[in-house]
């Protein structure tokens, strides 16, 4: 059988969990692996050796640029990487994330002549956010020197192909059920509770949400809404945030931390105006939160549109005022939404996907 290492050095976030969700449905299918992850890896306790993986956990750096230089360049860090690859002689390498450590991986090919997979998350061709030129320029030369790429939705291959062909397998991103044994189960019943959780960025369309809970007040309706993430937001969204007493914890939150606020929120929004596929969408999957997410991108792939949420168009908060209206006056809604999410989600179960880069190994 081929020996197949799997490299993910993120610490935290989709980054973590992707990795975990990988390892287990490779495992389930008996599939023996190698990985690599780092020692600040938030789910690190999860990764255990058993008969179909091994785990190397490695000093890695924080996420500055002074740790970074120094760690890479002063301490060389990297060279444990570099070990565990000579060591192994793996036949394929799996980046299933991007990292600067992986442009020392390259210089390794044509001697050990392993061939390299890589999660191709988003296009770094038509990126949908101002990157970071040197994250942009090693994801584009991740890309460009894989020999197959891995996507998440059908949107994702279809975009990336207008612009490199590469072999391209379609593991459509699952539920994260590692994350927990909780599952959503109780709604409010004497108002509705909305909730975003994420990075807040320009595309994410918070200044849509925002827009359509103000129009959504005006009405008079009993409502919540938290906005969990960090980042900046401008000075329309703070006005907003602030006239309309919008819960806004500005931060980077934990999995425990998040659970507590998701106790409280019935309905996860997704307003994006662009998009490949959502983390998000994938922990709300694992504990059957109902969500309504903006056409944009590949979102509405992983939604059944009116039984396991709605999808209104992006840009467009007139139609996402409509949509939560409709769930508002029928709450009832959000257990049949849940509800239905529990067979539903088994359409993107990790573990059957995978069988498709299985197959390719």
């Amino acid at each position: 059988m081929n020996k197949l290492l799997l490299i993910s050095l993120q610490k935290y976030g989709g980054g973590a969990i992707d990795a975990l969700e990988i390892s287990e449905a490779l495992i389930k299918n008996k599939f023996f692996h190698y990985i690599v992850i780092s020692k600040q890896n938030e789910m690190v306790d999860k990764f255990n050796n058993n008969e179909y993986r091994i785990v190397f956990k490695i000093e890695t750096f924080k996420s500055s640029i002074i740790s970074f230089l120094i760690n890479t360049f002063l301490k060389l860090k990297f060279v444990s990487l570099i070990k565990i690859i000579i060591n192994i002689k793996p036949n394929y390498i799996f980046f299933t994330h991007r990292h600067p450590w992986q442009v020392f991986v390259l210089i390794l090919k044509p001697f050990l002549r392993f061939r390299i997979i890589y999660s191709c998350h988003d296009n770094p061709f038509d990126p949908k956010e101002l990157e970071n030129k040197i994250n942009l320029y090693i994801d584009k030369l991740l890309t460009k020197k894989s020999d197959i790429l891995v996507v998440y939705s059908n949107f994702m291959k279809n975009d990336i192909e207008r612009f490199i062909k590469k072999e391209t397998i379609l593991v459509p991103l699952g539920p994260y059920s590692q994350l927990g044994s909780f599952q959503k189960e109780n709604f409010n019943t004497d108002k509705l509770v909305l909730g975003f959780w994420g990075r807040i960025l320009p595309y994410k369309g918070v200044e849509i949400l925002l827009k359509a809970f103000e129009y959504l007040k005006k009405d008079r309706l009993n409502l919540d809404l938290y906005i969990l993430g960090k980042g900046e937001i401008n000075e329309r969204e703070k006005k907003l945030i602030e006239e309309l007493d919008v819960k806004f914890i500005n931060k980077w939150l934990s999995y425990e931390e998040i659970f507590e606020y998701i106790k409280k929120i019935d309905l996860m929004i997704l307003p994006y105006t662009k998009a490949t596929q959502s983390a998000l969408i994938s922990f709300c999957l694992a504990i059957h939160m109902p969500l309504i997410v903006s056409d944009a991108g590949g979102l509405k792939e992983f939604i059944d549109d009116g039984n396991t949420g709605f999808i209104f168009k992006s840009n467009d908060y007139n139609d996402l005022v409509q949509k939560i209206k409709i769930i508002y006056e029928n709450k009832n809604l959000l257990k049949i939404f849940s509800e239905n999410m529990k067979n539903y989600k088994s359409k993107f179960d990790w573990s059957q996907n995978i069988v498709k880069l299985i197959e390719v190994l």
